[in-house]
């Protein structure tokens, strides 16, 4: 299974670590390149976008500071949500008790909209 990790600091970090350590291949993308070394040192493949990371992968991880980084990463240029195929699974992890879900659900509506 092809996993996507967007957002690689602190939390974001560590729980992408753990899903190599389980074996997982991921596809990972951050605002910062440098932040995904020790994950492309360890198998990971980069993506310039959140668009792509999508296109790439099964299931989504975001970990993200807060509702606008969600907004930008699902709406943004080379967004996310144009990547995503109805069998996608996408996964908000974040502090934040479902502002981030909550975005993305929005991010949802508009596809489905526009």
């Amino acid at each position: 299974m092809q996993v996507g990790f967007i957002g690689l600091g602190i939390m974001g970090a560590s729980m992408a670590a753990n899903l190599q350590k389980a074996g997982y291949q991921l596809v990972v993308h951050d605002i910062r390149e440098a932040s995904a070394t020790s994950h492309l040192s360890a198998g990971a493949k980069w993506t310039e976008s959140p668009k792509s990371v999508a296109a790439q992968s099964e299931v989504i991880f975001t970990s993200l500071p807060g509702p606008p980084e969600v907004e930008t990463v699902a709406l943004g240029s080379n967004r996310l949500i144009e990547g995503i195929e109805k069998k996608t699974i996408s996964v908000a992890a974040s502090v934040r008790e479902g502002q981030d879900s909550l975005v993305m659900a929005r991010a949802c509506r508009h596809r489905a909209d526009g």
